[in-house]
């Protein structure tokens, strides 16, 4: 594995890359045999651990990759390409965005990945203010401390954890890292 640009320095170069264990996952998926070698060259160009979706575009440049091996010559499957990343990423809107391009409203439930692409006007111009730092504890809860708290990147709901959380009763001093998540999505490729 080859990797320029952004976080080049950071990235594994073996199969735990985030492109090529989902190239690999995705031959699985589409039921098409594992090469016997390949060389991989990455240009990153989005920054990572800043919320702007690095993993998303990574884990669908895997997904889509895989689908090119597995079916030489043949149209994307983009839902299936969306639900798989969705499942491996977990967050529709950006696996959503990393498949469609655009501006997307995205949700999953129970298993399912629903988008809506969002018209934009032609003279739409775009902005994005990276933070110089990485904002993300990289899907390892274990790497924050027991008081950590936490705010959703899309509605701005803080969860603190001397405070719990009464709709989802949380108890007060229950640390992020104990909360339960959600890995119930599924996928299907038919």
């Amino acid at each position: 594995v080859i990797v320029t640009g952004e976080g080049a320095a950071g990235v594994p170069l073996d199969e735990s890359h985030l492109v090529v264990s989902s190239f690999l996952d995705g031959l699985a998926q589409f039921g098409a045999e594992r090469p016997a070698g390949m060389r991989l060259t990455c240009r990153n160009t989005i920054p990572h651990s800043r919320g702007l979706g690095s993993s998303a575009a990574a884990i669908v440049a895997g997904l889509t990759l895989a689908w090119g091996v597995a079916r030489p010559g043949a149209e994307v499957d983009r839902a299936a390409i969306t639900r798989l990343a969705t499942a491996a990423e977990g967050h529709p809107d950006n696996a959503g965005a990393a498949v469609w391009g655009g501006a997307i409203l995205a949700w999953a439930r129970e298993g399912r990945v629903s988008l809506v692409q969002l018209p934009l006007p032609s003279d739409f111009e775009a902005v994005a203010f990276v933070p110089g730092f990485e904002g993300s504890y990289l899907g390892d809860a274990a790497r924050l401390p027991a008081g950590a708290r936490l705010e959703c990147k899309i509605c701005w709901w803080v969860y603190d954890p001397a405070q719990g959380d009464d709709v989802w009763q949380v108890a007060p001093g229950t640390p992020f890292s104990a909360l339960r998540t959600s890995d119930s999505l599924t996928s299907t490729t038919s």
